[in-house]
């Protein structure tokens, strides 16, 4: 089987304005080990992407309304530090447990699940 892309001339999008808003979860990506040049190491990465289901921020493609979507990656960690832990716990309405603190918390089941995205925008450090 080949894989044939078409290629497309590059759009660029407006952000999402900032808020808060009503969004869907439709993928979680398991990014594997990544190297992390701030802290020198190899940590494992996981992709989160949100569906908006705000009728008002869908944008036009090819003459067609769509949904916009916002995306996070994680390492995978529920460390009470760890901003994953910040982002799902309060999602979750809960406390983890012992056990799912210790890793066997299956993020899959977020899959579907509706949550409430507060979105702020910053600048990189590469001026993004």
């Amino acid at each position: 089987m080949s894989l044939r892309v078409k290629v497309k001339q590059e759009v660029e999008f407006p952000p999402v304005p900032e808020g808060t808003y009503t969004a869907i979860c439709y993928t979680i990506a398991d990014l594997g080990m990544q190297y992390n040049d701030k802290f020198k190491k190899l940590e494992h990465k996981i992709l989160f992407i949100w569906e908006i289901v705000d009728d008002e921020q869908r944008i036009e493609i090819d003459g067609e309304k769509k949904r916009r979507a916002i995306s996070k990656q994680y390492t995978a960690s529920f460390a009470t530090k760890s901003n994953m832990y910040k982002d799902i716990r309060p999602w979750l309405g809960r406390e983890f447990t012992q056990e799912e603190q210790e890793g066997s918390f299956y993020v899959g089941e977020l899959l579907g699940k509706p949550c409430l995205l507060n979105v702020s925008h910053d600048t990189s450090g590469e001026g993004k």
